[in-house]
C-alpha cells in the first residue's frame, strides 16, 4: 500500500514537473518567437541614414539621406555623425536612433510620429552616446511593444519647449532615462511598465500627465536617479487601477518637488520613498485603495509645503506608513476620510508644523511603533466615527515613545482619547494634551507604561 502511495505521489511529481517544464518551454518558445518576428519585421524595414548630402541640415532634403528618399513609415531612420538636423516636414519614420554627436531638432509647428503597428523589443526613439533630441514641436507615439523612448547615458532629451510630447499603448517603459532629459507638456496613456523610468536626471518643467496605467507592472514614475519637479510644474497621475505604485523613489534615489502633485483615482500606492524625498510644495492624493504614502526612506516635508490625503479606503492601509524611515514635517500634512489608520509610525516621525487627521472611520487616528517628536501641533478629530467599538484615538504600543513639547488635540472619538503601552512624556513644560467629547476613557495607561505630561485638558466627556 506505501508503495502504492509512493508511486502515486511519485507520478503527481512528475506531472506537475511536466506541466511546470511545459509552461517554462512555452514560455522560452514564446520569447524565442517574438524576436524571431521583431528581427524578421527589422529585417523587413529598410535602414536609411542621416549623410548631410544636401548641406542644408533638414529632414525633407532627399540628398541628406543615404538612399535619396526621406524616411516614411516603411524606413527606419539613423540621424548619425554631428550638427544640428532640423525636422521641417510632418515625419512618420517606422523607427528613429540619434546617436553620435547629433542633434535632432523637431521644429515648429511640425510633428514626428511613430505608429508601431508590428512588434518590436527594442525602443522606437533611442538616443545614443552624446546624441541630443529636442523637441519644439510635437513628438508622438503609438502602439508599440517594447520602450516608447530611450535616452542613453550622455544623451539629451529636451522637450521643455514642445507643443506636445504623447505616447500611448507602449507595453515597455514609456520614457526610459539614463541620461539627461528635460520635459515640457507630457502625456503618456496604457503604459505596461513605469511611464517614466528614471537613472539619470530628469527634470520636469510644466505638465507631466501619466493616464489609465491598468497593468501588474506599471509604475507612473519609477526613479533610481534623481528628480526634480520644478516650481511651475505638475505631475499628475490618475486612473491607475492596476500596477505597483504611482511614484516609487528607489533606494538611493533622490526626488525633489518644488511643483505640484496630483494623483487620484487609484489601487497602488501612491507615493512610495525608500531614498530621500524633499518636498516644497504641494501634494494632494485622492481616492486612493491603498497606502497614500510608504516611506522608508528619508522625508523631508520643507517649510510651507503641504500634503492633503483624502478618501483612503482601503480596508487595511494606512494614510501615511512611515515604515521604519525618517519622517521631518516642516509643513503641514492634512489627511481626511480614512477608512483604517491615519498615521502608522514604525520609525521616526519629527512634527514640526501641523499634522492634522479629520475623520477616521473605523481605527486609529494614530498607531505609534516608533518614536514621534511632536514640536508643534497634532490634532485628531471624528476618530473611529462610524465604529461602535472602543478603539482608540492614538494607540502608542509598548515600543512607542511619544515626545511632546506642544500641543496634542483629540475631539469627537467614538472610543477610547488615548492608550498608552510605551512611553508618552512632555519635553517642554509649557506643552499639554486636550481632550474633548470622548466616548470612552480619556486615557489608558497600561502596567508598566510611562505616561508624564505637563498639562491635560478635557471636557465635555460623555
Amino acid at each position: 500500500m506505501a508503495l502504492k502511495l509512493s508511486l502515486v505521489y511519485i507520478a503527481t511529481c512528475k506531472s506537475q514537473i511536466m506541466k511546470d517544464l511545459d509552461n517554462a518551454i512555452m514560455r522560452y518558445l514564446l520569447v524565442i518567437g517574438l524576436q524571431l518576428v521583431c528581427m524578421i519585421s527589422m529585417n523587413a524595414q529598410t535602414v536609411v541614414r542621416w549623410t548631410g548630402g544636401g548641406n542644408d541640415g533638414l529632414w525633407s532634403n532627399k540628398k541628406n539621406w543615404s538612399d535619396d528618399s526621406v524616411p516614411d513609415q516603411t524606413k527606419y531612420a539613423i540621424v548619425e555623425g554631428e550638427g544640428d538636423v532640423h525636422v521641417d516636414i510632418d515625419a512618420n519614420p517606422y523607427q528613429l536612433q540619434v546617436q553620435d554627436k547629433a542633434t535632432l531638432i523637431i521644429d515648429k509647428p511640425y510633428s514626428l510620429t511613430i505608429d508601431g503597428g508590428v512588434l518590436s523589443n527594442i525602443e522606437f526613439v533611442g538616443i545614443r552616446s552624446s546624441a541630443s533630441l529636442i523637441v519644439e514641436g510635437s513628438l508622438i507615439i503609438n502602439n508599440v511593444i517594447g520602450n516608447g523612448i530611450r535616452v542613453y547615458d550622455t544623451a539629451v532629451l529636451n522637450t521643455e519647449g514642445s507643443d506636445e510630447v504623447r505616447l500611448q499603448d507602449v507595453t515597455g517603459d514609456g520614457l526610459r532615462n539614463d541620461g539627461t532629459a528635460i520635459l515640457g507638456n507630457t502625456s503618456l496613456y496604457f503604459i505596461s511598465q513605469a511611464a517614466v523610468f528614471n537613472t539619470g536626471s530628469l527634470t520636469f518643467r510644466k505638465e507631466l500627465l501619466v493616464q489609465d496605467l491598468v497593468f501588474n507592472l506599471a509604475w507612473g514614475i519609477n526613479n533610481y536617479g534623481e528628480v526634480f519637479n520644478n516650481a511651475n510644474s505638475t505631475i499628475n497621475i490618475r486612473g491607475q487601477l492596476g500596477g505597483l505604485t504611482s511614484i516609487i523613489n528607489q533606494v538611493g534615489a533622490t526626488f525633489h518637488n518644488h511643483g505640484i502633485i496630483n494623483i487620484d483615482d487609484s489601487q497602488t500606492i501612491a507615493v512610495h520613498n525608500l531614498g530621500t524625498f524633499y518636498n516644497y510644495n504641494d501634494i494632494s492624493i485622492d481616492d486612493i485603495y491603498n497606502h497614500a504614502i510608504v516611506n522608508a526612506g528619508v522625508w523631508h516635508n520643507e517649510t510651507s509645503s503641504s500634503i492633503m490625503i483624502n478618501d483612503i479606503t482601503a480596508p487595511v492601509s494606512s494614510a501615511i506608513k512611515n515604515s521604519g524611515g525618517l519622517f521631518n514635517n516642516d509643513g503641514d500634512i492634512i489627511l481626511k476620510d480614512i477608512q483604517y489608520i491615519g498615521l502608522l509610525n514604525e520609525g521616526i516621525f519629527n512634527n514640526d508644523e501641523l499634522l492634522s487627521i479629520d475623520s477616521t472611520r473605523i481605527t486609529y487616528a494614530i498607531r505609534n511603533h516608533g518614536t514621534i517628536n511632536n514640536n508643534k501641533t497634532i490634532r485628531a478629530n471624528r476618530i473611529n466615527y462610524t465604529n461602535g467599538s472602543s478603539t482608540t484615538a492614538i494607540l502608542n504600543e509598548g515600543t512607542g515613545v511619544i515626545n511632546n513639547s506642544k500641543s496634542i488635540y483629540i475631539t469627537f472619538v467614538n472610543g477610547h482619547g488615548l492608550n498608552n503601552e510605551g512611553i508618552i512624556h512632555s519635553t517642554d513644560l509649557n506643552s499639554f494634551i486636550s481632550m474633548n467629547y470622548v466616548l470612552g476613557d480619556l486615557f489608558i495607561n497600561e502596567q508598566g507604561a510611562i505616561f508624564e505630561v505637563s498639562e491635560i485638558y478635557f471636557s465635555r466627556i460623555f
